[in-house]
């Protein structure tokens, strides 16, 4: 039986821009996997439990033509983590929205 190449899953490349003047618009998120690359303008969303919630606005590309944009949750406590992407709805896994979100938390990005 001939070996079979299994291919490492590609590295998710984020690229934040801080928006110039502070407001409703966080800044603009370049997400690149693979071949894949979707910019999305990032606000911030207030929420009634402990933890965040940002829109996520296309402005470009992405994976999902149907889609517009997506709300993106991290809270703390028993809700956890949801995306309105296809990705998440389907597999209930951490997609390339939260896992940037959640590098760019970390760094202090916002």
């Amino acid at each position: 039986m001939p070996a079979t190449r299994t291919r490492k899953p590609a590295e998710l490349e984020v690229e934040f821009v801080p928006a110039s003047q502070p407001g409703q618009l966080l800044g603009l998120l370049q997400l690149t996997k693979g071949r894949t690359t979707g910019t999305y303008a990032v606000g911030e969303l207030a929420l009634d439990e402990p933890g965040r919630a940002f829109t996520l606005v296309k402005v470009s590309g992405g994976s999902d033509d149907d889609a517009s944009g997506y709300v993106c949750k991290t809270t703390y406590g028993g809700n956890g983590l949801s995306c309105e992407c296809r990705g998440w709805l389907r597999w209930g896994t951490p997609c390339r929205h939260l896992e940037a979100l959640g590098q760019l938390i970390y760094k202090g990005a916002f």
